[in-house]
C-alpha cells in the first residue's frame, strides 16, 4: 500500500535507481524509466520528495477531511493539500479509515466483494491487454472521490481500474487540484 500527499511525494535516489533498473530489465527504459526519472526530477525541482517502502498503516480524519497519514513506523505525514491512496478500496475503507467516515453501506458491500479478474484482450483485434490478474474497479467507485474530504482513490479499485495507463491515480490528482483550485475561488 502507498500513500502520497499531492506535491509531497518523496523518492530516495537508491529508489529511483531501482526503478529504473526494473523497468530496464522489462525492456522498457526508452519509455517508462525515463517517465518515472522525469516526474521524479520536476517533483524534487518543485519541493517534493517521494518515500517508498512506508506502508502507511491509517488515515486520521478531523471533522471529516483527511488530516494526516501514519505509518506503520509511527511516522506522521500531514496533509497539506490532499491525500492520494494507491491502495486497494477493501484496505483503505476497512482498516486504515476510522469505521464511523465510512458509510455501513460501502463497508458492507466491500466485506461481500469478490473481485473477479477481468479477461484478456484479444491483441490481433487491436484490443488493449491487462496484465494477467488484474483486477476491475471496484462496483460504485467510478470516481476517486470518497466519503472523507481531501482523500482521494488513486489506485486500481477506482475508475478506469488496473492497467498499466496509470489511470485511476490521474483522476485522482485531477479532482484533487480541481477541488482545491475551485475552493481558492470561493474564497475570493
Amino acid at each position: 500500500m502507498r500513500i502520497a500527499g499531492i506535491c509531497e511525494l518523496v523518492l530516495e535516489t537508491d529508489e529511483v535507481e531501482k526503478l529504473a533498473s526494473f523497468y530496464r530489465e522489462l525492456g522498457l527504459d526508452s519509455g517508462a524509466g525515463k517517465i518515472t526519472r522525469a516526474l521524479v526530477r520536476r517533483l524534487r525541482e518543485r519541493g517534493g520528495e517521494v518515500i517508498c517502502e512506508t506502508p502507511i498503516e491509517r488515515i486520521e480524519v478531523r471533522g471529516r477531511r483527511a488530516d494526516a497519514a501514519v505509518a506503520a513506523d509511527g511516522r506522521r505525514f500531514p496533509t497539506r493539500r490532499a491525500v492520494l491512496a494507491d491502495c486497494g478500496a477493501p484496505a483503505l475503507f476497512l482498516k486504515m479509515l476510522p469505521p464511523e467516515v465510512v458509510p455501513e453501506r460501502v463497508r458492507a458491500d466491500l466485506r461481500n466483494y469478490q473481485p473477479q479478474p477481468r479477461r484478456r484482450r484479444d491483441q490481433r483485434r487491436h484490443r488493449p491487454a491487462l496484465p494477467a490478474g488484474d483486477l476491475p474497479s471496484f462496483p460504485g467507485l467510478g470516481r476517486p472521490t470518497t466519503p472523507v474530504q481531501d482523500l482521494y482513490l488513486a489506485s486500481s479499485s477506482a475508475h478506469p481500474g488496473g492497467g498499466l495507463h496509470g489511470g485511476p491515480g490521474d483522476n485522482a490528482a485531477r479532482t484533487a487540484l480541481r477541488t482545491e483550485r475551485l475552493r481558492s475561488l470561493l474564497r475570493r
